[in-house]
């Protein structure tokens, strides 16, 4: 129990820093792009074209672990997923020495590798969450079920839209349009890897205990 319970964590921590750096190098793009056209992108707007893939990302792959993962087992992936999230959110975008994006990367998920064990997040760093934390409050379960792509890439456009309109700032649906289905794309890239090497955890699994 302890090691399948291991093999979660990992899994949830690997996919974690996977969509994590996939969201960071879309919105790095789409950040530039507005620059050209606008000059100033404001922070509220910032954090919102960083936030609002994070939200989705939390309730597209809190969907995916139900199918692989008992209920409890479930529990214990969304939980260390939402974890590593903040803890990311927390180091990556309000680290005071550094408020953009280290250089974005988008890694293949690696479950092999160890995960981080420990998440340590100071006072300043629960202050600094603050706001996305209420984000997720509000919005948790938003984006429920096991939607085709097309369906998640239009919900996470309206959100955008909606958001952007909230902070007075125009955006060119275009731009909107290709960043969502950026972030719906790699999310799904990354979730089908994570299901195919579980799948080839278990078969090993069975074939040793066969054996």
């Amino acid at each position: 129990m302890n090691n399948q319970a291991h093999g979660v964590e990992k899994q949830a921590t690997a996919i974690a820093h996977a969509f994590f750096w996939s969201v960071a190098g879309r919105h790095q793009a789409c950040v530039e792009q507005l620059e050209r056209i606008s000059d100033v992108v404001p922070n509220q707007v910032w954090l919102t074209l960083c936030f609002e893939p994070l939200l989705f990302g939390l309730s597209f792959f809190g969907s995916y672990a139900r199918e692989p993962y008992t209920a409890l087992e479930q529990a214990l992936f969304i939980a260390r997923f939402e974890t590593a999230t903040r803890w990311l959110v927390a180091t990556i975008l309000f680290d005071p020495k550094d408020l953009a994006f280290a250089p974005s990367q988008i890694p293949s998920v690696q479950i092999a590798q160890p995960a981080r064990r420990r998440y340590v997040l100071t006072k300043g760093h629960e202050r600094a969450l603050a706001p996305f934390s209420r984000w997720c409050e509000v919005r948790q379960r938003q984006f429920q079920g096991q939607s085709d792509p097309q369906s998640n890439s239009g919900r996470l456009l309206r959100e955008l839209k909606t958001d952007l309109a909230k902070d007075a700032y125009h955006c060119p649906e275009s731009v909107l349009r290709v960043f969502a289905q950026g972030v719906v794309s790699e999310a799904c890239r990354i979730r089908d890897e994570a299901a195919s090497r579980f799948k080839g955890i278990i078969s090993i699994d069975r074939l040793e205990r066969a054996g």
